[in-house]
């Protein structure tokens, strides 16, 4: 993973605009991939699934939101699968039996070797969590960090509002203890005594 791909971590929706380096970087297939896509899909199921392993590469998320797809995605998915690119409304009623969806993004998840988050993994990102604390306790910087350490794992980033609460709870677990640390350090009354100087000052 590169750092440029930092800002598409996480994302359920195509961005506005992705650059011509970036689309060949996740949506060109090599001739195993392209075989294996023909042999999973019926051809009009092909491009879907196709797209679905291209968007789960770049952004470690499954793609969820049909309302904005880069014509130029799509045009350079049919060219490599041999079929004519569809137009977003044709693309929209593919997925409208949800199955489908299912089917494509569960298919794209076991090629890609990704995995979703168990308990196992959520320990070991609080124990990455934790240890990135020593150098920032920014809860969104922490939160990008997370989504790097979930897509170099190989695990699905879950959806935004866990990890935001995952962020926050070894934030809040972090900061308890390094004061109960400091307490133990240099005793309560002291460390009061010392709040009470230091917001006289505030």
């Amino acid at each position: 993973m590169q750092d440029w791909q930092l800002p598409y971590l996480g994302r359920r929706a195509f961005p506005a605009q992705l650059t011509d380096f970036e689309l060949r970087q996740f949506f060109t297939f090599d001739e195993i991939e392209r075989a294996d896509i023909r042999r999973a899909f019926r051809s009009r199921l092909r491009l879907g699934a196709a797209l679905q392993l291209g968007f789960l590469r770049l952004t470690g998320a499954t793609l969820h939101s049909m309302e904005h797809v880069p014509a130029a995605v799509l045009k350079l998915l049919g060219s490599q699968l041999g079929m004519p690119a569809p137009d977003l409304a044709t693309l929209r009623a593919l997925y409208r039996r949800k199955m489908t969806r299912i089917a494509h993004q569960s298919w794209a998840i076991d090629y890609a070797g990704f995995r979703a988050l168990d308990s196992d993994g959520e320990a070991l990102l609080i124990v990455f969590l934790r240890d990135r604390t020593t150098s920032s306790i920014a809860r969104p910087r922490l939160e990008q960090d997370a989504r790097a350490w979930l897509h170099r794992n190989s695990y699905l980033i879950p959806r935004a509002r866990w990890l935001t609460h995952s962020v926050r709870t070894a934030i809040r677990t972090v900061t308890s203890e390094d004061h109960a640390a400091l307490v133990k350090a240099v005793g309560a009354t002291s460390l009061g005594a010392q709040s009470a100087t230091f917001g006289t000052f505030a």
